[in-house]
This record gives structure tokens, C-alpha cells and sequence, in this order.
């Protein structure tokens, strides 16, 4: 089994429709994918729909997950934990 960059199409083609299905859902009605959520299994016990923005910002962060890396793998080691260590800072302030 390889590294998971090696895979990284797949993971982005997931997360980025997981993102963009979940948004649509997200939007609510009379937008997005709101109205034929009654119609899926599962979904018609689902009342409000913001409860689908987690999974959009699940998806965003794996997104950006795999930016980082992509970005990084340019890096030096040493440029790489600074960076995280900046971006990291940044996210708490």
C-alpha cells in the first residue's frame, strides 16, 4: 500500500463532492439540493439544514489538508514545521 499522496486525486474528488453536495443541502429550501432530501432513505428524519454544515466544513478542512501538503512537499523539512506552526497560530488568533 502506498502513501496517501499517491491517492491524492481520489481523496480530492471525495471530499470535494462531499463539500459541494453537503453545501448544496446546506442552503436549504427553496435553494440547493434541500427539496429532494424527503426522497432519499435515511434523509426524511433530518429537520433542519444547517445540521449538513459540519459535514461541509469536514470536507473544507481535508481540502485544505491536502493543500498543505501539496505545498509542502515543495518545502524543507524545517519550512514545512514553520509553516504549520504559523498557519496553526493564525487559526487560533
Amino acid at each position: 500500500m502506498g502513501h496517501w499522496s499517491d491517492r491524492r486525486g481520489s481523496v480530492v474528488g471525495l471530499y470535494g463532492t462531499l463539500t459541494l453536495v453537503s453545501f448544496g443541502l446546506t442552503l436549504g429550501p427553496p435553494y440547493g439540493l434541500w427539496r429532494w432530501v424527503y426522497a432519499l432513505p435515511l434523509f426524511s428524519f433530518i429537520r433542519v439544514n444547517t445540521r449538513f454544515t459540519l459535514l461541509t466544513l469536514v470536507g473544507l478542512a481535508m481540502l485544505a489538508a491536502v493543500g498543505f501538503d501539496r505545498i509542502g512537499a515543495r518545502l524543507s523539512r524545517r519550512a514545512r514545521i514553520t509553516l504549520a506552526t504559523a498557519l496553526g497560530i493564525l487559526l487560533v488568533v
